[in-house]
């Protein structure tokens, strides 16, 4: 009988430190991405306010979560569609300035899909990702 299990895998140690390092190697815990942003956002509509966002959030996330105190660190300025907030979680993980709602609305044209149909689809990490690729120079977002 093992005194330290693995609640994920269900792997034994007999020692602590042994146990500490299987979590932290075997079960790293995971970067929150834009995605869970979108995820925390789904259903609500825009164009919203920053503090909008975080109304909504708040009222479905845990306080310390950490999708809420990313929502609260992005810029105040007005979001036409959950792209947008995607471009602005990436602004806030990479030393840049912070653009105002004109640069952005110059620089981003809006989404082909709005309303209804913006709020219910999904935009995946992966395309946010790489639209900012492109915008920025082929510079890859990176992990904090």
């Amino acid at each position: 009988m093992h005194q330290f299990t693995c609640a994920i895998c269900g792997d034994g140690f007999e020692q602590r430190s042994r146990y500490e390092r299987h979590l932290q190697t075997a079960h790293p815990p995971s970067a929150l991405t834009a995605a869970d942003i979108e995820k925390a956002l789904s259903g609500i509509e825009f164009p919203a306010s920053r503090t909008k966002l975080v109304e909504y959030a708040a009222l479905r996330l845990p306080p310390d979560s950490a999708a809420l105190q990313a929502i609260e660190r992005l810029p105040e300025r007005s979001y036409r569609d959950a792209a947008e907030v995607g471009i602005a979680f990436g602004e806030t993980k990479r030393p840049a300035p912070e653009r105002s709602a004109e640069e952005v609305a110059q620089s981003e044209p809006p989404s082909r899909r709005g309303g209804r149909a913006a709020a219910t689809e999904a935009v995946s990490a992966a395309a946010v990702a790489k639209r900012c690729r492109a915008e920025y120079g082929g510079m890859a977002l990176r992990r904090q």
